[in-house]
């Protein structure tokens, strides 16, 4: 992603991001709504994770938050 988008992420957020990919692909679009309770959860939990995420150098523009708010085009 960094290459293509010049996006950043952390460790723990690019985890958190292919637990989820693994886990919609594993519903199979069952759309179990009992099911989708951790699911739910664990997205909320990224959302959290893009927002409070620090920038290690200094430059929040390669942080998911800005680069997402850029892609709907919300200029900060």
């Amino acid at each position: 992603m960094t290459q293509i988008f010049g996006l950043h992420l952390s460790h723990p957020t690019k985890r958190m991001m292919s637990y989820i990919w693994s886990a919609v692909k594993d519903q199979g679009g069952s759309g179990n709504g009992r099911a989708m309770i951790p699911l739910k959860e664990h997205l909320f939990q990224l959302f959290v994770m893009f927002w409070t995420e620090l920038s290690k150098d200094g430059d929040i523009g390669k942080g998911a938050l800005v680069h997402f708010t850029g892609v709907l085009g919300i200029h900060l």
